[in-house]
């Protein structure tokens, strides 16, 4: 998915900052593929700091990472970052 439909899509939704259901799929996810943070930074193309940071709840993924995620083998849909999934 091009990240100009996913802005397209999103845009207006902000990604939130207190989803828990994206980051538990997140470690869920990290921990089914046996990897660390620092390989889940590489494998998306990101900071290994923005790979703690959604772990631990601190913050949402930028759509920029979001897309990445969603791309990358960890397949997490960009919905599931969005307030919206949390209805």
């Amino acid at each position: 998915m091009a990240v100009d439909n996913v802005v397209k899509r999103y845009y207006r939704r902000a990604m939130t900052t207190t989803n828990s259901r994206g980051h538990a799929e997140l470690k869920r996810r990290l921990k089914k593929l046996g990897w660390s943070q620092a390989q889940a930074a590489r494998e998306v193309g990101c900071d290994p700091a923005i790979i703690c940071r959604l772990l631990s709840g601190e913050r949402g993924p930028s759509v920029r990472v979001a897309v990445a995620i969603e791309e990358s083998e960890l397949g997490i849909p960009v919905s599931v970052w969005t307030q919206e999934a949390e209805s």
